[in-house]
């Protein structure tokens, strides 16, 4: 089926196919294929996994994906087949939540519990953006059977200059003793006005200095049209306190910004 419009046509797929060929030979034998199904809106309803026997000369099921689309949420279900029972299982669900410019504002997981016959939650994520809508912080929390309550697990957050450049992307974990936030790690960015990385900086939380301390810099040089001609990687040596070299890569372009050596 073909999804027309003034500028593209593209086309639906319905089956994708996978071969596998005879070791010295141009003959190709069925391996795998992934088979869709889509609703009336042209979306996907369902992706059916399945493997190839070549013994019984049949295709077997392996796993599906079933989505539900519900207004801003959309559900992501697995099943795994069991060739012995002859029937689908439940494996995992997701679950996505929206805004209303379609970026994922909360994930919530969870697994099937084949005894009690039932999901049961396992992490949630929540986003933050800016008013420009740029990542601002990532939230991820754990579920505690025992108290049925969310924990906090981890946290990612990210800083951008006046032009939106990210500057900076920091983690966190959780402290269950202290219930404070610990910091992990970071890495700093210095970019030129167009948005090119110049230097990222990998630090490191030094717990018992309290303090971030150095890893890994990583520097870039770019040509007149924007392309990376130069990397350089350092790496920090505590013994003597300064960076020391690890690798590097230099790389050409002909006229029409074709990589010709790296």
């Amino acid at each position: 089926m073909w999804n027309l419009s003034p500028n593209q046509a593209e086309c639906r797929k319905d089956t994708v196919l996978t071969f596998m060929y005879d070791p010295g030979t141009s003959i190709k034998n069925n391996f795998q294929r992934l088979i869709y199904q889509y609703n009336a809106e042209d979306k996907v309803l369902e992706e059916l996994s399945q493997n190839w026997n070549p013994n019984s000369n049949a295709w077997e099921n392996i796993k599906k994906l079933n989505f539900v689309y519900n207004n801003n949420s959309t559900e992501h279900i697995y099943q795994v087949y069991d060739p012995n029972l002859n029937v689908w299982e439940f494996n995992i669900k997701y679950i996505l939540h929206y805004d209303n410019l379609k970026s994922i504002i909360a994930t919530f997981s969870q697994v099937w519990n084949k005894t009690d016959n039932k999901w049961e939650n396992t992490t949630q994520f929540f986003n933050i953006y800016s008013v420009d809508h740029f990542l601002l912080e990532t939230l991820q929390q754990s579920w505690h059977k025992e108290d049925n309550t969310w924990i906090n697990y981890s946290k990612e957050t990210n800083q951008y200059d006046a032009n939106n450049y990210q500057i900076e992307h920091k983690m966190q974990g959780w402290n269950i003793i202290t219930s404070s936030w610990i910091n992990t790690s970071r890495y700093k960015f210095i970019n030129d006005n167009n948005g090119n990385v110049l230097e990222k900086l990998d630090q490191k939380w030094d717990n018992s200095i309290a303090d971030w301390v150095n890893d890994v810099n990583e520097t870039y040089i770019y040509d007149a049209n924007n392309n990376p001609t130069n990397y350089l990687r350092r790496v920090w040596e505590n013994s003597n306190n300064q960076w020391e070299n690890h690798s590097q890569f230099i790389a050409t372009y002909n006229s029409n910004n074709q990589l010709l050596e790296k």
